[in-house]
């Protein structure tokens, strides 16, 4: 890292000039304009990293956060002077990291059966096409902040953040849609608890009527609420064959899902 943590102002002013003519040149518009190429080129001089060579695909700036390159992240590391030793193909990568000052060596390792547990591997998504390539960049940015910090900072290694990005909105959906569920569970109770009969559950009925359609239980309960009158007579009838009472219900469970 640089010596001086705080630039000074000729330093500041010429880094200014530098991510004004960039954003002008087109070459950087995914890198958020003038501010994120400013972000990024100040980040950049505090891990000694050519400002030119940041902006031009070595780094990003993704959710707020910086990242680097797998091909620059090596640079970095074997120009601090440090050794890495890679066994690498289409299933893992091993990388083994020596320290140039105190020794210390560290082995890491990323599989692609760790990033299909990861929920990482999308069809025709760059684990699929490119899966030695993605699971270098993993293991090495997972090496560089175990045994390699101070030359990283607090930069992740390119694509890292978009995985957890969309990991992160899977999970929302997710939630969303069990508490959906939870909610129309609710309005089901309440719309027909004043049929519901003690001993014939109205949960009984929803697994009765989503085996005999064969769909799901949640498409039985909003076809319900839909056809209020009609589960209600269904339902009825249902109740009145398992006691064994006739009742002058005519409507055919089966007809309800329809």
């Amino acid at each position: 890292m640089s010596k001086d943590l705080i630039p000074t102002q000729e330093e500041v002013k010429a880094i200014e000039v530098m991510a004004k003519q960039a954003v002008e040149s087109k070459y950087v518009e995914k890198l958020g304009g003038y501010a994120g190429v400013f972000s990024i080129a100040m980040f950049a001089r505090e891990l000694n990293i050519p400002i030119m060579s940041a902006l031009f695909g070595g780094m990003a700036n993704i959710m707020g956060k910086i990242t680097i390159a797998p091909q620059l992240m090596n640079a970095m590391i074997r120009k601090a002077g440090h050794k890495l030793k890679i066994d690498s193909n289409d299933q893992r990568c091993i990388i083994e990291g020596t320290r140039k000052d105190t020794g210390e060596k560290c082995e890491v390792s990323f599989s692609l059966e760790d990033a299909r547990k990861a929920g990482l591997v999308k069809p025709n998504g760059g684990w699929e096409k490119y899966p030695s390539d993605m699971c270098f960049a993993r293991a090495l940015s997972r090496l560089a902040r175990r045994l390699f910090p101070d030359v990283i900072g607090m930069a992740y290694v390119e694509s890292e953040i978009e995985d957890d990005e969309e990991r992160s909105k899977e999970t929302v959906e997710e939630v969303e849609t069990v508490e959906a569920e939870a909610d129309s569970l609710i309005a089901f109770k309440e719309a027909f608890k004043s049929i519901e009969n003690m001993d014939h559950d109205l949960n009984d009925f929803l697994k009765f009527i989503s085996e005999s359609s064969k769909k799901s239980v949640e498409d039985a309960v909003t076809q319900a609420l839909k056809h209020g009158d009609r589960f209600s007579k269904s339902y009825l009838k249902w109740v009145a064959d398992k006691t064994a009472q006739p009742m002058e219900v005519k409507a055919e469970q089966g007809d309800l899902l329809k």
